[in-house]
């Protein structure tokens, strides 16, 4: 079988319109993180009765990761549709490998509400970088900033 990068895009954005549809459910990513915790600790004979005060923070880290990975992604795919010499050296930044390994994997949970703004101020500004060129509007990339932003900021 064979997994390409298409088919977790097509999957997280089946998960993503799942949750929109259904906001009072649990989030499925999140809630099979859950499942198979229990099961693991089930497994190796770990009892969950008792646990450390910072754990339970550990779970909202999660979340909040999975925010800022959504938002660098759509961040991204508009950046890539701008062309080069429209770019601010902002959004060239976010081209950038490291741009993505700072922001994501870098963050540390008490930076993440900074982070998750600081991206999202970028997305706003390609937004208004894709307004003024003209066509650039109707295309997936915008539709897909557009609507993100509508729905997390």
């Amino acid at each position: 079988m064979n997994l390409s990068e298409k088919t977790l895009y097509d999957f997280r954005a089946r998960i993503y319109q799942y949750l929109i549809k259904h906001p009072e459910q649990e989030d499925l990513i999140f809630g099979q993180f859950l499942n198979l915790t229990r099961i693991f600790a089930k497994e190796a004979g770990i009892s969950m009765k008792e646990q450390r005060m910072d754990f339970t923070m550990f779970m909202s880290n999660i979340k909040k990761a999975g925010r800022i990975a959504l938002a660098f992604d759509v961040l991204y795919r508009a950046v890539k549709s701008i062309p080069e010499d429209r770019l601010s050296e902002n959004l060239k930044e976010v081209l950038n490998p490291e741009f993505k390994t700072e922001v994501i994997h870098k963050t540390k949970p008490s930076e993440s509400e900074s982070r998750l703004e600081m991206l999202l101020n970028l997305c706003q500004e390609a937004k208004e970088t894709i307004e003024n060129i003209p066509g650039l509007e109707k295309s997936d990339a915008y539709r897909i900033l557009t609507r993100f932003l509508s729905e997390q900021a």
